[in-house]
């Protein structure tokens, strides 16, 4: 997605962007670094998720926003650690992806230890907190998923 075209309204992008949002389709962002004003603004524009997320205030200002955050684990970008004290304040808007994911590092595992890494946080933070939490596994609510298989590891308030 051409950010700043989005960002300047441009006629032709914003079309596309149109048809796709008539159509029921997800728009899925590419915004590296956008934040405050500029990320509301995207938003605006019918962005339905980011997974270029990299720091805490540009994830939390895309959330602030409306937007879905796709916590990226890749074999280049990590952004978990980051990122995965997000899931208890935004818990039906984040999800989890492995962006560039080189087949040396696909053999270890896939989404499937994105998703333990963030089972584990819940549990070290509860010895921390003491308080009530559970996990669930849901596919429903993840709009910007199209796949029947969709993960959201989420703890329930």
């Amino acid at each position: 997605m051409d950010f700043p075209g989005v960002l300047e309204r441009e006629p032709g992008l914003m079309a596309k962007i149109e048809v796709a949002r008539r159509r029921g389709r997800t728009i899925d962002g590419h915004a590296p670094g956008l934040t405050g004003s500029a990320a509301r603004r995207y938003a605006e524009a019918g962005i339905d998720n980011d997974h270029e997320c990299a720091t805490r205030e540009e994830a939390e200002d895309k959330l602030a926003a409306g937007m879905h955050l796709i916590i990226r684990e890749g074999s280049a970008a990590k952004n978990f650690d980051a990122l995965h004290p997000l899931i208890d304040h935004f818990p039906g808007q984040i999800m989890f992806c492995t962006d560039d994911l080189h087949p040396d590092d696909l053999v270890a595992g896939h989404i499937d230890r994105v998703a333990a890494r963030a089972i584990q946080a819940v549990m070290i933070a509860l010895m921390f907190y003491a308080r009530p939490v559970s996990i669930r596994y849901s596919t429903t609510g993840c709009r910007s998923v199209s796949c029947e298989s969709a993960t959201a590891w989420m703890p329930l308030r």
